[in-house]
């Protein structure tokens, strides 16, 4: 961000920058239960960098799976592009990445096996940062 801000130029659309920060972010009550939304896209993503690309496991599978050797440094950079928590440690991480990134707007995705579980993640994130509730859909 610190090198589109300071490459900056007015385009005819923008008159100053805009930085959106794009977040991957896994809330559930606990920790435990952040860290079981999470897995489903930890080995899909595993599973595409070494070639064995298919639909997104289960977190049932995905919690089963062990990783090999040549799987952990995958695995320990996936991990540090994601935000998974409680609410309260979500919320800290995000204003924490925000802060440092100067970030004019945040964008959440939540990429989850299970919708309802998709969309209560986003619901418990809201709720941290005292967004209003409004209906929200799969």
């Amino acid at each position: 961000m610190r090198a589109y801000r300071t490459g900056f130029s007015t385009n005819g659309v923008l008159d100053k920058p805009h930085a959106i920060l794009a977040l991957s972010v896994y809330c559930a009550d606990t920790e435990q239960a952040a860290q079981r939304l999470a897995s489903s896209v930890l080995l899909s993503f595993v599973q595409l960098r070494t070639g064995r690309p298919g639909r997104m496991p289960s977190p049932d599978d995905a919690m089963a799976h062990v990783f090999t050797p040549e799987e952990q440094p995958l695995v320990a950079s996936y991990r540090r592009l994601q935000i998974v928590g409680t609410p309260d440690q979500v919320r800290a991480r995000i204003e924490e990445i925000a802060t440092r990134t100067r970030a004019d707007e945040v964008m959440i995705a939540t990429h989850a096996y299970d919708p309802a579980a998709r969309v209560r993640s986003y619901e418990l994130v809201a709720q941290a940062f005292g967004l209003p509730e409004t209906s929200m859909t799969a």
